[in-house]
């Protein structure tokens, strides 16, 4: 595998979001701001993100968790969303942790 031209593919057909990880990831780049409002702009009210990433789907446990584990990876730990992201997941658990 060629890590450049995999990098270089991610920037030209990537979402905006994937392009912010490319940059934070391996050229250095931190923008929290933007990177926060890449993630608000799919959110739902109550925290979670909709399947597949559609607005008007209702909210998906997986791709919230897809979501968490981004805002991790781009060390957004101390954002509102994270917390938000995190509360919802709280809210949906099952008393056995499932």
């Amino acid at each position: 595998m060629d890590p450049q031209h995999a990098i270089n593919f991610c920037k030209q057909h990537g979402t905006e979001l994937e392009k912010h990880r490319v940059a934070f990831l391996f050229e250095g780049e931190r923008d929290d701001k933007k990177a926060v409002e890449l993630f608000e702009a799919d959110e739902l009210v109550r925290g979670g993100f909709p399947y597949n990433l559609k607005l008007g789907n209702p909210a998906c446990l997986s791709d919230t968790v897809v979501r968490l584990g981004i805002m991790i990876e781009l060390d957004l730990f101390d954002e509102p969303i994270t917390a938000r992201t995190c509360d919802f997941l709280l809210s949906v658990q099952l008393p056995d942790g499932g």
